[in-house]
């Protein structure tokens, strides 16, 4: 017997030596590798777009600094590429006071300023003032609703703006509120190459032609807002409406009421790289007793961000209806590609809002953005009236 035993076990060592040296070799080769990997391990170096985002960051273009910093962008719809300076300093520990003038290369010109008063209530509720001048010497006019292209005129845009308003979030993605504007608006002949809109249009066919007016514009407003950032997002959604009263000054015949609505709504797909994104804007006025809507308050559709394929301001009217998709895709870091679909239009009666006769655009647009902002959009649109190139900063939606 012990000789057998002894047999037996000289042959389990023999059969497995093998898979032991087999074992030690890999655990061996194991160790090895993740002693190179270490040597080969260094510290982490930013990408040079992330190096140039850095910088820019550093001098104020995304979140004004305490100080003078630069403002780029867009004065007003059609404006074009606008340049300036400002000025932010903090209130508190959660208020800030902040003045931005701008100049844009189409001669349009705008200086603001806003106070916003430190957060109480737990920083659940915080109240604003600010004050304006916009002076746009060629906004579009076509006429109201969807009358031709060669309709088109201008007209000069002046209003000064002095108002206060007042927000509460109870929870991180939740806001109402409600405030107050004294809105005195001067108009007048339009500049640059088309005709002067009292060339083609009377008070009968454009209301409040020819009148300055002054308006007390009462609003109150409440949205769920549970994106990331409103800037830059890729989940979540947005949904917001908003009641405004307009009261003339001097009991001119232009009193009257508007409410907004926009739903917007993301769906990530394949870890956010591919979002689909949807949006549903709707906008209506109410008058009464023989009062109308100011050609230059009317709703409208058309330009960078509503209505893509066609100019700003294309159509105007009582009432609209605006409809987007979106599929949005990532190819890099800070670049954002996106093919879409807008349909929508402009009615004199609210119930003539339908899907009937809908303006269509579609195109396809490049993003540049920070991980939390939209820096640049650059977009080409396509609708019946042809091509559009569009420069815009900040998101779509």
């Amino acid at each position: 017997m012990p000789i057998r035993l002894c047999a037996v076990v000289a042959l389990i060592v023999a059969l497995s030596a093998p898979a032991l040296l087999a074992q030690q070799s890999r655990a061996e080769a194991h160790a090895e590798a993740q002693a190179e990997k270490a040597a080969e391990l260094r510290e982490y170096q930013p990408s040079r777009a992330e190096r140039i985002f850095n910088r820019l960051q550093a001098a104020g273009l995304f979140e004004p600094p305490v100080g003078l910093f630069p403002v780029i962008g867009s004065i007003y719809p059609d404006g074009g590429l606008a340049g300036g300076a400002g000025v932010r300093q903090p209130v508190g520990e959660t208020g800030e006071f902040t003045v931005r003038g701008a100049w844009s290369i189409r001669n349009y010109k705008s200086i603001d300023a806003r106070l916003a008063l430190p957060t109480f209530v737990d920083r659940r509720v915080q109240v604003t003032a600010h004050a304006g001048v916009l002076d746009a010497p060629e906004v579009a006019f076509y006429g109201i609703g969807h009358g031709p292209k060669r309709n088109r005129t201008s007209f000069l845009y002046r209003p000064t703006t002095l108002g206060a308003l007042g927000t509460a979030t109870p929870v991180s993605w939740l806001s109402f509120g409600g405030g107050a504007d004294y809105v005195d608006i001067r108009t007048g002949e339009g500049g640059g190459r088309f005709p002067s809109i009292e060339q083609r249009f009377t008070p009968a066919s454009a209301p409040g032609l020819g009148l300055d007016t002054a308006f007390v514009v009462g609003r109150a407003f409440a949205e769920v807002d549970w994106r990331p950032s409103p800037s830059y997002a890729t989940e979540g959604g947005f949904y917001r409406v908003q009641y405004a009263a307009y009261a003339p000054r001097d009991d001119e015949p232009f009193e009257f009421r508007r409410l907004d609505a926009e739903v917007t709504q993301l769906f990530p797909m394949v870890r956010a790289s591919r979002v689909i994104a949807l949006r549903a804007l709707f906008s209506t006025t109410d008058t009464r007793g023989g009062n109308a809507v100011p050609y230059y308050l009317l709703p409208s559709l058309g330009g960078g961000s509503v209505l893509r394929g066609f100019p700003s301001f294309r159509f105007r009217d009582r009432h609209r209806m605006l409809l987007t998709a979106e599929y949005r895709w990532t190819p890099s870091l800070f670049l954002d590609m996106a093919l879409f679909y807008e349909a929508g239009k402009v009615t004199a009666r609210r119930a003539e809002l339908d899907f009937k006769n809908l303006r269509s655009s579609y195109g396809i647009g490049a993003r540049f953005h920070a991980p939390d902002l939209t820096l640049l959009r650059i977009e080409l649109g396509r609708s019946t009236e042809g091509l559009r190139l569009i420069f815009a900063a900040g998101p779509v939606f």
